[in-house]
């Protein structure tokens, strides 16, 4: 599998904190720069309601964007989605803008190749959502050109997650396809926690991707 992406979302916590938004300071900045490689600067000045900033770390291919509720962290790297890397620097920032912000939405993309089959012969093939959900053991929905498949809702787990296969720019003869992952997160879930859930969610998602590709080279 080939890594695309991978992106956390984080949102200030409380009502309070949403209303009292400051400004990042040139400080703040400076200290999140120095935790890249390479940094530059693509927004000037400093935070305001709907004018984020992003800083770019080149050679390692991190991102980092700021708003006033909202930070957003992208790695395009061939680092996995729970690299130590990523998630230091989700700490990083946090701890230098000293405010509360939680887990919101992780996301991740990989790309499978299979260069014996079309992505469109192995949707057809072997996503049929009766074998698929017996396999996953959970529902999946089949649309034209996509699969979905969405975690098992659990009181104890406090996110989900849907996994989307799609053929390469939807073209049925491509020979690479893509896997979507999405998670959300309950609120109260505390961002030391996020790390080893992005582990177990790229360990589910690896065991269903894994054994499409075997049903595709067992037909």
């Amino acid at each position: 599998m080939e890594k695309i992406l991978t992106n956390l979302v984080l949102l200030r916590s409380s009502p309070s904190d949403l209303a009292l938004a400051p400004a990042v300071s040139p400080e703040a900045l400076n200290a999140i720069a120095n935790q890249l490689r390479r940094p530059q600067l693509r927004d000037q000045g400093t935070m305001a309601p709907g004018q984020p900033i992003r800083l770019i770390g080149v050679r390692d291919q991190l991102s980092v964007e700021l708003q006033d509720r909202r930070i957003a962290i992208e790695d395009e790297s061939d680092h996995l989605p729970y690299s130590p890397r990523f998630w230091d620097l989700v700490h990083h920032v946090v701890v230098t803008l000293q405010a509360d912000f939680r887990p919101f939405g992780f996301n991740f993309e990989v790309a499978m190749d299979h260069p014996d089959m079309t992505s469109g012969a192995l949707l057809s093939r072997t996503l049929g959502a009766a074998r698929l959900s017996s396999l996953a053991a959970r529902p999946v929905s089949v649309g034209s050109s996509t699969v979905q498949i969405p975690s098992v809702t659990s009181t104890d787990l406090p996110y989900t997650w849907t996994f989307t296969i799609e053929p390469r720019f939807d073209d049925p003869y491509a020979e690479k396809t893509y896997v979507k992952g999405n998670a959300h997160f309950d609120m109260s879930f505390a961002l030391e926690l996020a790390n080893s859930a992005s582990i177990d969610i790229f360990a589910e998602f690896s065991s269903i991707t894994h054994k499409i590709l075997e049903l595709g080279e067992g037909e």
